[in-house]
């Protein structure tokens, strides 16, 4: 989509009319005409070559000329500036090969001054009079509402554009925060197994050494009792249930009652150790990292 065009002021055209390179030669003189219709009178021309000029001393000047042409003239005036240029043959050519137009008309302010005639005539210039002032300022009016409007969308563009660079850090920051702290409930988890698994391994060796401590010292360092109840312990968690029935051909039912009713209190203990573990798992849940950082949890 094009961009907006911006208004061109005297002085640009000016500049960009004398230092135009696609016409056959340089630019030879300007001339301000006043237009009437379609007829133009001529009110000022200035040659280039016996003066320096510059585009701002240029556009002043032509200004003035144009509004002091214009001061007694009812409502808003028309002049357009000429640019003559050099042809090929170093001769100024007759007619004109760029233009521009400028606007002169008098202070509005002072419109009580001034007098129609009291006819038909005068009503006319009155009444276009009155509408040119009232044109200029609904547009003036418009202007202002423009420009506001603009700074408006703007400002609200820039307010838009800031609060979403702030929410897209806040999100940022509280992703970091959720990655951290999922990362960390998870290192927690795996140092709790790591010590869960330890502490089964010291049990079932402490379950052995009363018994091999006894037996490898050749005497009773510890009670009899408390090494058969760890080998008996030990036999439960490694013997299958099934094995168990297969004892009742084996071992005379005087040793094997004892020894049934042994194992099945160790199997009641390890039960309730068992509930125990699931109860504290459940009041610690098990935290996934990367789902936690999706929200997910």
């Amino acid at each position: 989509m094009a961009g907006k065009q911006t208004r061109k002021s005297l002085t640009t055209w000016i500049r960009e009319a004398m230092t135009d390179t696609e016409k056959d030669g340089p630019c030879a003189m300007m001339s301000l005409v006043h237009m009437v219709g379609l007829q133009r009178e001529e009110v000022h021309t200035v040659r280039f070559g016996t003066k320096e000029w510059t585009p701002e001393a240029l556009s002043e000047m032509f200004s003035n000329k144009a509004n002091a042409f214009s001061q007694d003239l009812p409502g808003v005036q028309t002049f357009k500036v000429l640019a003559f240029y050099k042809g090929r043959d170093g001769n100024c050519k007759s007619e004109h090969e760029a233009s521009h137009h400028i606007l002169a008309n008098q202070n509005f302010e002072n419109q009580d001054l001034v007098t129609e005639a009291p006819d038909d005539r005068g009503r006319t210039q009155m009444t276009m009079r009155h509408g040119e002032m009232l044109m200029q300022q609904v547009y003036r009016r418009q202007e202002v509402l423009d420009n506001y409007t603009l700074r408006l969308i703007e400002h609200q563009g820039n307010m838009i554009a800031k609060l979403s660079k702030e929410n897209s850090d806040a999100f940022e920051i509280v992703k970091e925060m959720l990655m951290k702290k999922a990362l960390d409930d998870h290192e927690h988890r795996m140092k709790e197994l790591q010590f869960t698994r330890s502490a089964e391994e010291r049990k079932k060796l402490l379950q052995f050494a009363p018994a091999l401590i006894n037996s490898i010292l050749g005497k009773e360092v510890f009670p009899q009792s408390t090494a058969d109840t760890a080998l008996v312990e030990a036999i439960a968690d490694n013997i299958a249930e099934e094995d168990i029935v297969k004892l009742s051909g084996i071992v005379p039912p005087q040793l094997l009652g004892p020894l049934a009713a042994r194992m099945a209190e160790h199997e009641e203990k390890k039960r309730r150790e068992k509930e125990n573990l699931e109860l504290a798992k459940q009041l610690v849940p098990h935290v996934d990292p990367e789902a936690s950082a999706r929200g997910d949890t």
